[in-house]
């Protein structure tokens, strides 16, 4: 056997790096016709190639229907005006990895549709609402 064999290791270094993982997952939310939502995760690290995918296979892409924000190891996916449409299932894509959650939609009550209904005409028109019993 050889002993003048040296390795030099101060002259090769070696970096493993540790994958990307979800340290706060989607989590299934419910939420009112009309209202907002925010589906947020985190990530263990800043992530490349993040998607979001409605209903498993549907991208989503950031515009008026979906306000979709990366900050750092943070993603969010805002809905600022929730449709029954909008029902479904909601997944992050983040290389190989992902995580899921559910969306719930309520049907709006009459008492909210008369509220949204006055906010939108409240400078403009004068709602008069009456109900019989």
């Amino acid at each position: 056997m050889d002993s003048d064999f040296k390795f030099d290791f101060e002259k090769y270094s070696f970096s493993v790096e540790s994958p990307v993982t979800f340290t706060s997952p989607l989590v299934n939310q419910q939420v009112t016709e009309n209202g907002e939502v925010t589906l947020s995760a985190k990530l263990s690290k800043v992530g490349k190639d993040v998607k979001w995918f409605k209903d498993g296979n549907k991208p989503l892409k950031h515009g008026k229907k979906y306000d979709i924000k990366a900050a750092g190891v943070s993603h969010s996916l805002r809905i600022p005006k929730v449709s029954m449409d909008d029902a479904g299932g909601y997944t992050l894509k983040v290389g190989t990895i992902e995580s899921s959650c559910s969306l719930s939609v309520k049907g709006e009550t009459i008492r909210n549709m008369f509220e949204n209904i006055f906010q939108k005409h409240r400078e403009t028109a004068l709602c008069i609402f009456l109900c019989f019993m």
